[in-house]
């Protein structure tokens, strides 16, 4: 109910509190069903998705360790996805580590190692940002052809790829945390004062996560849908270095993130996506651009690093 920011987050939950009597029909004296409303986001911690007596064990889903009335509110399947998303990387992570059992997950810097993989992922965390060192574009300068207000450049490598409103919890700060141009063509650029070499590049397009997005039987809700590609991704785009080289040519996309892994890493200074087509809105845009060298080259991940001696 308070919204509380758990240092361990690895997942967040949003629905209602919609309670339940335990004994179903076999208690005619109590309500079938209580709701209790609250505006903001929860965090989900690493500690409630571990076994505290058998070693090695996660859980996902409808059994993670709640009380009956905060299970009331994560037990709702969308919830429970994100929750799987955290364990499925959680057990990746701790499989790529000789020796690494839950116990050592459980630290500081292994859980910081955690939820940056899982923001890499574009899972969504509430409060927390992309601080992940092997991220190159966090050190360029941006620049773009053009951009609507409230919606700078700079804010595709600002550790969030998705928009803040309000009413979201007292952490978030309404802004748009995208780049948006009024019209197609356009470009957005980043720019290194040496060259660095390139070997992977992900592009995050807005997708309309303000909307809702749900099965529904209800006229009502139908209505404010948008089925198939959503409005705000880009549909043919191309990333060139600033001698004007093609990397990639994209056309027909539909997906919010894309990763591309370039055939042989690329020395440069000068990294441009440029949108000939948005989407149906009209209006190119992106959330966030990663960039990552050679694998050799990163040093991200010390804590895994260390555990498994690579």
């Amino acid at each position: 109910m308070s919204g509380r920011l758990f240092a361990d987050t690895v997942a967040y939950g949003g629905w209602w509190i919609d309670l339940h009597p335990p004994l179903g029909i076999d208690a005619p004296e109590e309500p079938p069903c209580q709701q209790v409303h609250f505006p903001h986001l929860f965090t989900i911690p690493l500690g409630c998705l571990v076994s505290q007596n058998i070693q090695n064990l996660f859980f996902a889903g409808r059994n993670i360790s709640t009380t009956h009335v905060a299970f009331a509110s994560t037990r709702v399947m969308a919830t429970c996805a994100v929750v799987g998303q955290a364990v499925g990387t959680a057990a990746a992570v701790l499989g790529r580590a000789d020796g690494c059992d839950l116990a050592s997950l459980s630290t500081p810097e292994a859980v910081s190692d955690l939820q940056q993989t899982l923001l890499c992922d574009d899972a969504f965390l509430p409060g927390i940002r992309n601080t992940d060192p092997d991220d190159l574009a966090r050190h360029a300068a941006v620049s773009a052809s053009a951009a609507i207000p409230g919606f700078p450049p700079a804010q595709v490598i600002d550790g969030i790829a998705r928009p803040l409103p309000a009413h979201l919890g007292p952490w978030a700060d309404g802004g748009s945390h995208a780049w948006k141009a009024p019209s197609a063509p356009a470009w957005i650029e980043l720019r290194w004062p040496e060259a660095i070499e390139v070997s992977t590049v992900h592009l995050c397009f807005d997708s309309g996560l303000e909307r809702e997005l749900m099965l529904s039987a209800s006229d009502h809700a139908n209505r404010k849908i948008v089925r198939g590609p959503q409005p705000e991704i880009a549909v043919d785009y191309e990333l060139r270095d600033g001698a004007g080289n093609l990397l990639v040519q994209v056309g027909g996309n539909h997906q919010r993130r894309r990763i591309h892994r370039l055939p042989n890493p690329w020395r440069l200074t000068v990294l441009r996506c440029e949108i000939s087509h948005p989407g149906a809105n009209g209006q190119p845009g992106l959330q966030e651009i990663r960039v990552y060298g050679p694998p050799q080259a990163r040093v991200a991940g010390s804590w895994l690093k260390r555990r498994s001696g690579s």
